[in-house]
């Protein structure tokens, strides 16, 4: 069977290299418009980035919630049922539960998670749902400053730019006793003194190690995991916790295994609850 002319096959590789150039050049455009679209992105939201006044953490004011048709679903008072402590107050295994599995890298990182805002980049350029895996020092922000809490990615890069600015001006220790003073932990409860108080009957400084991975669980979806109304599904995310707080070198396989095995024992419930309309959704925007 005869071979390919010399002459056929320079005119197949002369076609092959037209086609990698055409394919090149078009990838080349498709790369200059995605980050012309970014970097249009980013300065917009630079530019409507609220002022940071020594970048202290704004007074505590009620947060507005409002449904895709403008309308006011509740208002959160976050005034109410809070008691500051120190971070020293909070016992350590409390501590990495929180940081297990809220941000494993908390004590690494400069504020920002580069891997999770890479792929909010990439899911915003396709059109996917943006998703979370924000630093404690970006939930600090989102809490702190009035940049709203939209799921959008100029917010998220806003949210960015004030961790990066928390983190230049606190310490690590700093910011996670802000984080824990602040986060909402359900039945009108914010910050770990009073969620433990409320769940447990005690101070921060008594919690053990399974009251804690319980108290860390909760701030995801609050309604869904508190003690008194849903024990069963209570159990299930300390369990998953504690399982978290082991896989990451935060405790011995042996003590999260021991911790597991301890049922829920919680103080009484409190006799009154101001419930939240739409308490799931509520809880994904708070989240």
């Amino acid at each position: 069977m005869a071979g390919r002319r010399p002459a056929d096959n320079r005119k197949g590789k002369q076609r092959r290299r037209r086609w990698l150039k055409v394919a090149g050049a078009a990838a080349l455009l498709a790369a200059v418009a995605a980050l012309g679209s970014v970097t249009g992105i980013v300065l917009a939201a630079i530019r409507t980035l609220p002022a940071v006044a020594g970048s202290a953490p704004r007074p505590s004011l009620p947060s507005e919630i409002y449904d895709a048709d403008d309308r006011l679903v509740t208002r959160i008072y976050d005034t109410e049922n809070r008691e500051p402590i120190s971070l020293s107050e909070v016992p350590q295994h409390v501590q990495d539960a929180f940081i297990a599995v809220e941000d494993e890298r908390f004590w690494r990182h400069r504020g920002v998670d580069v891997i999770a805002i890479g792929r909010a980049l990439i899911n915003d350029v396709l059109g996917r749902q943006l998703q979370g895996a924000s630093t404690i020092t970006q939930q600090l922000a989102r809490n702190a400053f009035p940049i709203g809490r939209e799921r959008t990615l100029r917010r998220k890069i806003q949210e960015a730019v004030l961790a990066l600015e928390l983190e230049r001006r606190y310490t690590k220790k700093e910011i996670l006793q802000m984080y824990l003073n602040r986060i909402y932990f359900g039945r009108d409860v914010y910050g770990i003194q009073m969620a433990a108080k409320t769940y447990f009957g005690k101070p921060a400084k008594d919690l053990t190690l399974e009251e804690g991975a319980l108290l860390a669980g909760l701030p995801q979806a609050p309604n869904a995991y508190e003690p008194f109304s849903n024990p069963r599904a209570a159990l299930q995310r300390r369990n998953q916790v504690l399982e978290l707080m082991a896989q990451k070198g935060f405790i011995s396989r042996e003590r999260a295994e021991a911790a597991k095995r301890e049922p829920i024992r919680t103080a009484e419930a409190p006799p009154a609850r101001r419930d939240y309309p739409a308490p799931h959704f509520v809880d994904y925007v708070l989240a």
